[in-house]
């Protein structure tokens, strides 16, 4: 009886795991806009966002959330690499204010590869 429920608990447990595993793959950042910007082919109004993406691998989708509603995503690439100006984005003011990159402190999230004419912000707070 006692190792049934030794044997219970240690499975139940075990199911969790890969659970607890994934959840701690997933970043998400607090990100303002203080203008009219495109992610993908959505346009995003001047306001406060919460971003989210899962680390795990280089390529990743990521959400965007305004009043805790999903309002937009798009695919972007993870360049692992420490920045110095990690509170900032670019946009590509050529191609209608689409946003370029996001700086993190140890990545950057790449929507796009275009090297055109770009605006930083400095608007991302952790």
């Amino acid at each position: 009886m006692k190792l049934t429920r030794i044997s219970f608990l240690l499975a139940l447990l075990l199911a969790f795991v890969p659970v607890v595993a994934l959840a701690a793959q997933q970043e998400s950042k607090t990100f303002t806009l203080d203008q009219k910007a495109m992610v993908g082919s959505q346009q995003l109004k001047p306001g406060d966002y919460k971003v989210k993406w899962d680390d795990s691998s280089d390529s990743t989708t990521v959400t965007f959330y305004k009043n805790n509603k999903e309002v937009a995503s798009a695919p972007a690439h993870i360049v692992r690499r420490k920045n110095s100006n990690y509170d900032s984005y670019e946009l590509n003011t050529t191609n209608g204010n689409q946003i370029d990159r996001i700086y993190e402190a140890n990545e950057v999230l790449e929507f796009g590869n275009s090297t055109a004419s770009a605006s930083t912000g400095i608007a991302p707070t952790q």
